[in-house]
């Protein structure tokens, strides 16, 4: 093993914070250091680590002594004392005591002080925390923990300007926003919005403009929530095993659409769980559950004779996006990842970071185990109806791995594989359209733009985008990129993109190059290339990708087409993207 500087200073570090965590208060880094002799050559280096805490500070002789907390202060910068209410500047003072890790008569534990500045900075009730710690006697230690409170109500108006096709409209939002409902830093939001657009030149219509009201109210608490049970604050334990992160939000949407084609009513409820752990390397969500229904009370017999009354597959998935639908649905999605240059006692340091996520959603399986007891209706095609709407079942399942190589400090090599597939059964034969997979863009294969890709071999008429056929039910996706810092804050990279979506259906719209299949996926895999800059403004990154297509699945493989980057073409295979953050 090679004499590495930064590996030795690494283990400096994790000497300093093991001592720290077992009540060494007083131990400095600079205390240990290394003899290394080289006089046997390069191969053979011998290593002697030394600790001299007494030679380098011969006054301190108490460097050894194990330290316990004798008291634990919260204060605020004008305030040092429950209210009458028995909170603290409008936050419930047992409420804070259940966030921090600190408590007389324990152990000092570096890594409680961490945990403490992370579980109340989590909170949107505080603004600022700051925790000190100095010696109150021999082998006692008094510690101050103060809170800056956010302000509890703020209101924000945002106004802007829209352009859909030539179409010139206005949209504004107002949002209420209180940080504290309950004295428990518990987040109430309520958002109105209004949008108006002046619709024009719109053929086999009545000349009506577009209206769109909208009203979302979420109320999130910083703990579990869970009906019937009593969920008492407590105060925390130093187990490690303890989440650092908890909430259960509840959030109640509802959109109004008037437009000339249509007039559409879309309720959303969802009740949702997220928690993580100590470390916050892992983190869960769970939706349960979540209600979405879509209510049609006027379509146009224009738009219904054009794209609703075909029996084709282009029409059955218009249907579930333009026609009366219930979605009640159940989802988990688990994140596991890494941080750069990690350090964990007797482990290994892990230099490279990666991240794992994988999700898994159902719907309808609760109505249609039901549809028989109950006696749900049943429609001419088949499917069972709550209330004389058709419930969508399916299951959906989400896979996503990204890792990166540390090269040197100036470039990284980022790696990033998804996989996804949403299979309809029971109740449904086509997966809703907002739950299905679209291709390209600038998170996808970055030589397409967004949905102008598969499903398979599949083309638009005369090349044209087809928003509705060009979605699929089964994905994948590889990538692989080069990232380099240039200089202030630019970066480069040099990316390629592989993959396609597809349907696992047979459907006369798109023909059989569209199914997915084992003996010819691999020839279907739409590939591409390119380069791109990227701007770290610290809150965002804007990010600027020119992809080309190198390998276009569209064409027949005896086509010049189907290897652009033999045959390029600019005005066929360049595409560029803008978007805000990373790919992966």
């Amino acid at each position: 093993m090679t004499c590495d500087i930064s590996l030795l200073d690494k283990e400096r570090s994790r000497i300093t914070a093991m001592l720290h965590n077992h009540g060494y208060y007083n131990v400095l880094k600079t205390f240990i250091h290394y003899d290394i002799d080289t006089l046997g050559g390069p191969r053979d280096v011998a290593l002697h680590l030394r600790y001299d805490g007494l030679a380098v500070n011969p006054d301190s002789s108490n460097i050894y002594t194990v330290y316990h907390l004798r008291n634990v202060n919260v204060v605020t910068p004008s305030d040092s004392a429950p209210d009458s209410n028995n909170s603290f500047r409008g936050i419930r003072t047992k409420f804070l005591q259940s966030k921090i890790y600190l408590h007389p008569g324990q152990l000092y534990r570096e890594q409680d002080v961490s945990r403490t500045y992370q579980s109340l900075s989590a909170l949107e009730a505080v603004n600022y925390v700051r925790i000190q710690t100095h010696e109150a006697d021999s082998a006692l230690l008094d510690c101050n923990i103060s809170i800056l409170p956010e302000k509890a109500n703020s209101l924000g108006v945002e106004l802007e300007g829209t352009n859909t096709a030539g179409n010139l409209g206005v949209a504004a939002n107002l949002s209420y926003t209180n940080r504290n409902l309950f004295r428990g830093s518990e987040v109430w939001t309520t958002k109105l919005k209004g949008a108006y657009e002046a619709i024009t030149g719109l053929e086999g219509y009545t000349n009506q403009n577009y209206v769109e009201i909208g009203l979302e109210t979420k109320l999130t608490f910083p703990k579990m929530i869970i009906p019937f049970i009593k969920n008492k604050e407590k105060t925390p334990h130093s187990s490690l095993l303890t989440p650092s992160s908890q909430t259960t939000t509840l959030s109640l949407q509802f959109d109004t659409q008037e437009r000339p084609e249509f007039h559409r009513r879309v309720f959303t409820a969802l009740w949702n769980y997220q928690w993580s752990t100590s470390r916050g390397h892992t983190t869960h969500r769970l939706d349960l559950p979540s209600l979405n229904y879509v209510y049609m009370p006027w379509i146009s017999s224009t738009f219904r004779k054009d794209y609703l009354e075909s029996d084709n597959y282009r029409s059955a998935l218009i249907r579930y996006a333009y026609e009366d639908l219930l979605i009640l649905n159940v989802a988990y999605s688990h994140t596991y990842s890494t941080s750069r240059g990690e350090n964990r006692p007797n482990r290994r340091v892990r230099v490279n970071p990666y991240q794992l996520q994988w999700s898994v959603e159902s719907a309808g399986n609760l109505l249609y185990a039901l549809a028989s007891p109950l006696n749900l209706k049943e429609k001419s095609n088949g499917q069972y109806s709550l209330f004389n709407v058709a419930f969508a079942q399916y299951i959906k399942f989400d896979f996503d791995y990204s890792k990166h190589y540390i090269i040197n400090p100036r470039n990284t090599l980022a790696l990033h594989a998804a996989f996804g597939i949403a299979q309809p059964y029971g109740n449904s034969l086509i997966v809703p359209f907002e739950k299905r997979y679209f291709g390209g863009g600038a998170n996808g294969v970055r030589g397409w733009s967004v949905r102008e890709l598969g499903p398979g071999n599949y083309m638009g008429e005369d090349g044209k985008v087809d928003f509705i056929n060009q979605t699929g039910n089964l994905k994948l996706l590889t990538s692989i990129e080069l990232r380099t810092n240039l200089f202030w804050k630019l970066s480069g990279a040099l990316f390629a993109d592989a993959g396609n979506i597809w349907t696992t259906r047979y459907y006369e719209t798109t023909g059989k190059g569209a199914q997915f299949r084992f003996h010819r996926f691999w020839r279907q895999l739409a590939v591409a290339y390119g380069l791109g800059l990227r701007f770290n403004l610290d809150y965002f990154i804007l990010r600027f990708d020119m992809g080309m297509k190198a390998v276009n699945p569209a064409y027949s493989t005896s086509e010049r087409g189907y290897m652009p980057i033999i045959h390029p073409k600019l005005s066929r295979d360049f595409t560029f993207h803008f978007a805000v953050g990373m790919p992966f």
